[in-house]
């Protein structure tokens, strides 16, 4: 607490010495819930770590500074924390970065916090691998500033990062290593088609189980092109990919308008050969989603948004390389997890339940001084090939948030949460916070 409190009087004192080079933003929010049992699932889902199952009193601080080197080198100083009870650790760091960026490339070292490309609409912030459930990883993330253009309507968008996974979990200081390379078809003005894939592995650390695993540089060639290990690898890792791979192909066509932008995506999951070959078709996030262009025009619907999940094919119950059981892996045990939170699709439960089918909305409106939000799933979990949910345990998430604007930099929010599940009691849990940002 100490520390946190003098790095804003370090930021603060930087602003009045630099005044017209250096600008300081950022935010305070304070928050409680009332509900039974736990609070209802997207009430606390996708909240980054801010918020769990169990929280009754949370409350957080960011603080930003910008500076601009020239016109076109810029850099950013991040800084968040947050208290949440319910957790064996409360109070944690949220945003703690630097950024850096020019017009070819950004750079972050760090945590920050996953963007949101959805309005907080979507079962995901950002894919089918990376939802926001989580606390940010601590790592280097760069990337290019801009889609570059290669030849005609084409360009590409790329990035590359490397994490640590440095939570209490099986395999000690896992690593992740994580790139994406999209290609983007301007094909008629206002109209772009887009296919990428997004690759991440688990990989060195020192397993309770299985010792250290291979992290010298050899390991991360393998790792980066999705080989097979050398034999200082498990047996598993020498028949497949080193480490724990993981990742998807986007699918997307994007329509831009004069009322807004229109957008139908495809998010397909792999984990081994057999998801690469399309063989857990059609396995994924499959949407449709709406945003309002406010520049140039007026309505009171904001965002709207139609998804369908299924990961139940999972490449078949039979075969060598079926029954992928997504985010689990038999040497990084914690699996696709940071700090027991599922880092990727978040209806998923690490090990237990990886094979579900859902349909889910979302409703971003806006009235005068109230910005309101909407939200419903329906999710089917059939367990997993291995242990199967018996009979099959049907749910249905619902949230509602309203937000009324005192200023344009303070808000009063009232959250409303409501579970069915029909092998267990009905959940509703309410929530009422105060943001002021400045």
């Amino acid at each position: 607490m100490k520390k946190f409190f003098l790095s804003l009087i370090a930021l603060y004192s930087i602003q009045l010495l630099a005044q017209d080079t250096i600008e300081v933003s950022g935010g305070l929010e304070l928050g409680g819930f009332a509900f039974q049992e736990n609070l209802p699932f997207w009430l606390h889902t996708n909240s980054g770590g801010f918020i769990n199952s169990e929280t009754n009193i949370a409350g957080r601080a960011q603080i930003y500074a910008d500076y601009d080197i020239t016109r076109s080198h810029k850099l950013q100083l991040g800084l968040g924390w947050f208290y949440r009870d319910g957790l064996s650790q409360n109070f944690q760091r949220n945003d703690l970065f630097i950024y850096y960026e020019n017009s070819i490339i950004n750079a972050t070292l760090g945590s920050k916090e996953v963007a949101d490309n959805f309005q907080g609409l979507g079962v995901v912030r950002n894919s089918f691998s990376l939802s926001g459930n989580a606390r940010a990883l601590p790592g280097l993330n760069i990337s290019l500033a801009k889609p570059l253009k290669i030849i005609d309507n084409f360009s590409i968008d790329a990035a590359i990062a490397h994490y640590v996974l440095n939570d209490d979990r099986i395999v000690d200081n896992a690593r992740v290593h994580n790139k994406k390379l999209d290609i983007i078809w301007n094909f008629k003005p206002n109209n772009s088609l887009t296919a990428g894939i997004e690759h991440f592995s688990q990989w060195a650390g020192n397993s309770s189980i299985a010792g250290q695993q291979p992290s010298d540089f050899s390991a991360f060639i393998d790792v980066f092109f999705a080989r097979s290990g050398g034999e200082e690898a498990s047996t598993n890792d020498q028949l497949n990919s080193l480490g724990n791979s993981l990742g998807f192909y986007k699918l997307a066509y994007d329509l831009k308008t004069s009322s807004g932008k229109y957008s139908l995506y495809h998010h397909h999951p792999f984990e081994d050969g057999s998801g690469t070959r399309l063989r857990n078709f059609p396995d994924g996030i499959w949407g449709f989603y709406y945003t309002l262009d406010d520049t140039s025009y007026t309505s009171v619907l904001e965002g709207f948004l139609l998804e369908y999940v299924s990961t139940v094919s999972q490449s078949g119950r039979f075969g060598r390389s079926g029954r992928d059981s997504y985010f689990n892996n038999r040497i990084y045990r914690s699996g696709w997890t940071y700090e027991g939170n599922v880092i990727g699709l978040p209806f998923i439960d690490v090990p237990d339940n990886t094979r579900i089918e859902a349909f889910h909305f979302g409703l971003n409106v806006a009235f005068g001084k109230w910005k309101s939000r909407f939200k419903g799933s329906y999710v089917r979990s059939l367990g997993t090939f291995f242990n199967a949910i018996n009979p099959t345990r049907r749910q249905v998430f619902l949230s509602t948030q309203h937000n009324y604007y005192l200023s344009n930099s303070s808000i009063l929010q009232l959250d409303l949460g409501y579970d069915f599940n029909n092998s267990t009691s009905d959940i509703f849990g309410v929530g009422a916070s105060y943001k002021i940002n400045f």
